[in-house]
């Protein structure tokens, strides 16, 4: 049976406490009167009060272990008690002064006694001091002596924190309501006072008794945090409503424009003269105002309503409590003990008795289920909802996965797939047909939303297959932002900055999904839910989801951290330092705590959770503390053509347009042929680091250099294409190309001039008469013409580098590289460089086309990222047949190089970015380049043969299995009961007649790599050890077998065995980066 500590027993250990830190400080030889000054501050600020923060050390410490304390575990117990004490009294000594408080239960404060003035201060750090000074003394050789420390400094800075804001916020000489919201009340009271009030004796207990386990240590945050909260609130409503004789204080947070919960409440929902009246009168040193304040309280009912979030907070609070596993030796009395004390604080009415809270046990202390539903749902004709962004909304590349996706998804699901993202009215406009909702629960559900002021467009998404949508408007939510900030911290402790707009769109977003998620399952009684969710913008609904209980599966897809995208721009060694990276400090330095927080709370509140690559579910695992348990590769919608011939006359037909624009880009300096001359580019964010931008001009230079040197006929014009910022065209691009289509004109007349005149003397000729030549053909008004046409091509300066202005020419990255390795269009280079700030469109007054027309025309993609989640530009490449070079550290290059052996024989050319140094790996990507730059027009063909044969690969009609994998696992993970008879479940998609079978080209098991998916693996999601397959899966009709080609040839895939020839990411030394 625990036991507790007395008053009597608690306090008899301070002198000698005191006396330590003394003898310390005489080993300085500190004069006497300072002696005596520092034993008084010590023994006036510290054993004061109600001492419950130290009392509770001791107290918890014997819940733990179930049994009265030895009596040096009581030593140890009650000296770190006192540690929380004398902190206690480091934080009030500076705040009295911070104030300028008159008293300190009921005596003046310590800096307004006779003699001490701004001493305080001085002895407000010497308090701090003590408790490092007797850490040292007592707990030196205690294994958890540097925790306590770490827990000390941590507690420390959260309070100094909630304190800044408290300071900033809430002045009592500057009056301004604006100022508040419940957000920033509720990081206020949570690092101001539940993190060292509530947080920090239970931890220092855990730590004492080595029960201090990451387990144990968030379960005692995730319910004291809150609770701390809940006695702020409480504390708040005392001092306007409580009885002085029962709470022995006289309440002046109104007088002391104090940032409380109830002019915060009151702030949400008072009316345009409400709040006149607060503004008027908050914060005034005037009984009257301060009446007319209360009056209004009494008038908005916050009586009422603090009792309601009382017992709101109680509830939630007593079932965390109820739900805490006590496994790794965590007491549930200790979380009770600390509610008994405060619940109906103030109140004449007793709280839980001490045999509860001491040693007994509650009434409500039953074991709760905790993985997945008991409840038996339909799961064979589960509802899918997947949440986005970019659904509909063009940004980045969650928008290609999805409308790719699109054909596959609709044809399993048809009308059980709904996308749901934000409503952007102006791409909705031309994406999106809206229709009725059909009748049924999507109907009520976004009826009764609509009912709450909340707008919502449903409709067509009008790509192929035509997927449903519904699309919200986050701008009719923002009414209740602050409100859900506040909660968001409350329930999943989420900071959220006031001027981050795309978080608060988030926020907003997350909400109301999950209010309709919500609101849909409980209607939907029946079928199996699963909710997908794409990236931490969307992500927010996930811990939100898991908080409230609601009945429905969840899968979580990141498709880049945001850390690792932010680390990788730095310059960092990345690779070979994830696990060694303070993530919190890395997201706070770059001003991404909070959005950081948000991802990471995603990746660890949904039921199953995926990344688009093996690489980066390696980074996932060290960044966001989670290790996936899949990987979902991107697919394309591939479009086969009907014979070879095709995709290469295509090839002929867009280059012939790429000829064009290089005519008027170079005119007056064509010097090289264009028979002879091959396009290679690359496209993507203008991320000059993490996509290899660097590594590919670099590689460029040293390619010139070795073409020189060789001697060489052919050209290689290289494309940079990535949006940067600009002001316009500039007017040199604009004047080339006027210039060609001038002379290409004039040309033509002269052309068709020629043509006719010929015809005319050919009809008219007889034998002996000569043959026409040019003299005849050729009219002098002709050869005017086209004099006057050569001598505009005349150009003084060379052919320009970027073909717009630039809005900051002598910062550019690009621009500073390539005249750092002096590719300048010379006559003599046998590389030539255009830069495109801007993406391509067939709008475009220089370069006419669009961008799958333009790589369609291109002869080689260079993609040498350093940071690639995925890398859909090699992908679409490979579709469109055209070779491309990419890196092994991006997640495409990973896929390609485990999956198929020799990938450069099929346009597949892996720099090693992972084991080699940059210089190596420059001088491969060299080697790639000057290699294809050497083929014959022969061999290009035939690889460009071979290379779009492997768009099979990448189809989703294969990858789309993985997401069904996913799906299973997710409904397994939260409606077990459902799948215990398994020969019912063979099939969870149904729908239509025709079977995938498996592709030939695939292997037929999966590796083991310790349950989790492998790029380059279809069957990766370790189909035998969770219990999924893919063999039988009735998914779409797919169409006849198409005859066999005439020049079949084999592709050769990797043994299961022998794995990728490169290592694991990580796991040995030479990452480079540039």
């Amino acid at each position: 049976m625990a036991s507790t500590t007395s008053r009597e027993d608690f306090l008899a250990v301070f002198p000698s406490l005191v006396k330590d830190v003394v003898d310390d400080a005489k080993k300085y030889n500190v004069p006497q009167n300072a002696l005596d000054w520092l034993e008084k501050s010590f023994t006036v600020n510290t054993p004061t009060g109600k001492l419950n923060r130290g009392l509770s050390v001791p107290d918890s410490v014997s819940l733990l272990l179930k049994r009265p304390l030895t009596k040096d575990e009581l030593r140890q117990a009650v000296t770190l008690g006192w540690l929380t004490e004398l902190l206690q009294a480091f934080f009030l000594v500076a705040d009295d002064i911070m104030d300028a408080s008159i008293t300190r239960r009921g005596k003046p404060c310590w800096y307004r006694q006779p003699g001490v003035g701004m001493v305080a201060i001085n002895d407000a750090f010497m308090l701090e001091s003590g408790i490092y000074l007797i850490l040292k003394k007592e707990f030196r050789k205690h294994p958890a002596y540097p925790d306590f420390i770490d827990l000390f400094h941590e507690v420390t800075w959260q309070t100094e924190l909630g304190q800044l804001c408290d300071l900033i916020t809430a002045p009592e000489d500057n009056v301004d309501l604006d100022n508040f919201s419940m957000a920033k009340y509720s990081f206020i009271v949570i690092y101001k006072t539940a993190y060292y009030s509530f947080y920090l004796p239970v931890a220092l207990a855990l730590h004492l008794t080595g029960l201090a386990t990451p387990g144990n240590l968030k379960q005692v945050h995730d319910i004291l945090i809150p609770m701390g909260e809940y006695f702020q609130i409480q504390d708040d409503y005392l001092d306007a409503y409580g009885d002085p004789a029962v709470i022995g204080k006289i309440g002046t947070d109104i007088k002391d424009n104090k940032c409380g919960w109830l002019i915060n409440k009151a702030l949400l929902i008072a009316t345009p003269e409400q709040r006149k009246i607060l503004d008027d009168n908050y914060g005034q040193k005037d009984d009257a105002k301060e009446a007319k304040v209360k009056e209004l309280f009494k008038e908005l009912q916050l009586e009422t309503l603090f009792q309601e979030e009382e017992e709101k907070r109680v509830a939630e609070i007593r079932k965390r409590i109820a739900d805490v596993d006590e496994g790794e030796g965590l007491q549930k009395a200790v979380l009770e003990s600390f509610l008994a004390k405060i619940y109906k604080r103030g109140s004449s009415f007793p709280t839980l008795c001490s045999e509860l809270v001491f040693g007994g046990s509650s009434a409500d202390d039953k074991t709760v289920e905790m993985s997945g539903s008991s409840e038996k749902r339909d799961i064979k004709n589960h509802l899918l909802f997947e949440v986005a962004t970019e659904v509909a909304n063009r940004v980045g590349g969650i928008y290609s996965v999805l409308k790719s996706k699109a054909p596959v998804t609709t044809a399993e699901y048809g009308d059980r797939y709904t996308l749901i993202g934000p409503l952007n009215k102006t791409s909705a406009a031309v994406e999106v047909e809206e229709l009725e909702p059909p009748a049924g629960h999507v109907r009520d559900t976004i009826n009764s939303m609509k009912e709450r002021g909340i707008e919502m467009m449903y409709g067509r998404w009008l790509i192929e297959g035509a997927p449903r949508v519904l699309l919200i408007n986050t701008a009719t939510g923002y009414r209740w932002l602050s409100e859900w900030k506040g909660d968001l911290w409350s329930q999943a402790g989420i900071p959220s900055p006031e001027g981050d707009h795309e978080t608060n769109e988030a926020i907003v977003l997350g909400y109301l999904v999950a209010w309709f998620l919500g609101e849909f399952v409980s209607r939907e009684r029946k079928r199996a839910v699963v909710a997908h969710f794409h990236e931490w913008l969307a992500g927010v609904a996930l811990p939100l989801a898991r908080k409230r209980k609601i009945d429905c599966t969840t899968i979580f897809t990141t498709h880049a951290t945001l850390l690792g995208r932010y680390l990788c721009a730095g310059s960092v060694d990345f690779y070979n330092n994830l696990q060694f990276f303070d993530v919190d400090s890395e997201a706070g330095k770059r001003g991404i705590y909070h959005r950081y927080c948000i991802e990471r709370a995603a990746a660890h509140s949904c039921d199953v959770f995926t990344t688009v690559s093996h690489i980066t579910a390696f980074e996932s695992e060290h960044l966001l503390k989670r290790k996936p348990d899949g990987v979902l590769p991107n697919g394309l919608n591939v479009k086969k053509f009907s014979a070879v011939h095709e995709f290469q006359n295509l090839h002929s037909v867009q280059k012939e347009k790429i000829h064009d624009f290089v005519r008027g880009h170079f005119y007056g300096h064509l010097d090289f042929d264009l028979d002879n001359t091959l396009y290679f580019f690359t496209a993507g964010r203008y991320e000059y680091r993490n996509k290899g931008v660097d590594m590919f001009i670099e590689g460029l230079a040293r390619l010139n250099h070795r073409m020189k040197l060789s001697g060489t006929k052919t050209t290689v014009v290289a494309f940079l294409i990535m949006p940067a910022q600009t002001s316009s065209l500039s007017v040199e691009s604009l004047k080339g190309q006027a210039v060609i289509k001038a002379l290409s004109d004039t040309v033509g007349n002269i052309e068709r001039g020629v043509g006719r005149r010929l015809f005319e003397r050919s009809v008219g000729w007889k034998e002996g008469d000569p043959l026409p030549d040019d003299k005849d053909l050729i009219t002098s008004a002709d050869r005017v013409a086209l004099r006057r046409r050569l001598f505009a091509m005349k150009r003084t300066g060379l052919p320009p580098i970027v073909t717009h202005n630039m809005v900051n020419d002598a910062e550019d990255p690009v621009l500073n590289q390539l005249r750092r390795v002096q590719l300048f269009n010379q006559s003599s280079d046998r590389v030539k460089v255009i830069f495109h700030p801007e993406f391509l469109s067939s709008n475009n007054p220089v370069l006419s086309l669009d961008y799958d027309d333009f790589v369609r025309g291109t002869h080689l993609g260079v993609f040498p990222s350093y940071y690639e989640p995925w890398g859909y530009t090699p992908a679409e490449c490979t579709v469109m047949g055209v070779p491309s070079l990419t890196t092994n550290l991006s997640g495409f290059g990973c896929y390609m190089d485990e999956l198929i052996e020799n990938a450069p024989d099929y346009g597949i050319y892996i720099v090693d970015r992972r084991t080699k140094g940059v210089d190596d790996s420059v001088n491969q990507l060299t080697d790639f380049m000057f290699d294809y730059s050497q083929k014959s027009r022969r061999q290009r063909i035939n690889q460009r043969n071979r290379t779009e044969r492997l768009s099979d690969l990448l189809d989703w009609k294969r990858m789309g299995m993985e997401y069904i994998k996913a799906r299973q696992l997710a409904l397994r993970r939260a409606y077990p009961a459902s799948f215990d008879d398994e020969g019912d479940y063979d099939d969870i998609i149904g729908g239509t007649e025709q079977k995938i079978s498996r592709p030939l080209s695939v292997p037929g098991s999966p590796r083991d790599r310790s349950g989790m998916m492998t790029p380059g693996d279809f069957a990766s999601l370790q189909e035998g050890k969770e219990g999924l397959s893919t063999d039988d899966y009735i998914a779409w009709r797919l169409p006849e077998e198409e005859e066999p080609d005439d020049i079949p040839f084999t592709l050769t895939l990797k043994k299961k065995g022998s794995g990728s020839n490169s290592p694991a990411p990580g796991l040995i030394g030479g990452l480079n980066g540039s």
